[in-house]
């Protein structure tokens, strides 16, 4: 009795563990298109950074 409550504390645990993976994974997805999208700046916007 004890190692099949066990068993289903542990996947409980597993299915938490994996639900906070998809989160995490979704809100990096917001900020994925910008890893490849090209920035350029303008002079006057380079100049007011250094």
């Amino acid at each position: 009795m004890m190692v099949i409550l066990g068993v289903i504390i542990l996947l409980i645990l597993v299915a938490i563990g994996v639900s906070f993976f998809i989160a995490a994974d979704h809100q990096t997805k917001i900020y994925e298109e910008l890893e490849y999208e090209n920035c350029e700046l303008s002079n006057e916007q380079a100049e007011q950074i250094r």
